[in-house]
């Protein structure tokens, strides 16, 4: 991601993902809304003591989905995501099972938000009958 041009090089306000990013302290994981490129965008906090606490940079580092991860290891990534995942299915009066998660790509899975992968489940659901 280094070679590609940023929108912060002329506008140095916080936009989108980014600035929830910055507002929540959190790692994102998904893809970026304007090119689809998976990316990890991690947060890094001021070593500075009269700044603590404080989110002096984002770390943004393109990155490749392993196709091959168990449902486990998907639910302990997308922590507090999976509840919310999870209690959106719940909603509709559809018994939770974890497998459903094998019916989201992998990308969707991190890149969408719960709303759009607990539509995606429930149409999935549907067409299976």
């Amino acid at each position: 991601s280094a070679t590609i041009k940023s929108r912060a090089e002329k506008d140095h306000s916080l936009k989108g993902t980014k600035r929830i990013i910055v507002q929540r302290g959190n790692v994102y994981i998904g893809m970026g809304r304007k090119d689809n490129r998976s990316i990890l965008v991690i947060p890094i906090i001021s070593a500075e003591s009269s700044k603590p606490n404080t989110i002096e940079y984002l770390m943004l580092t393109d990155i490749q989905f392993n196709e091959q991860v168990s449902v486990s290891a998907k639910v302990k990534a997308l922590g507090g995501k999976y509840e919310h995942i999870k209690n959106l299915i719940l909603e509709y009066n559809q018994e939770w099972d974890d497998s459903y998660l094998e019916r989201v790509d992998i990308r969707e899975l991190f890149g969408l938000s719960a709303e759009k992968i607990s539509e995606s489940i429930m149409s999935k659901i549907a067409e299976r009958g």
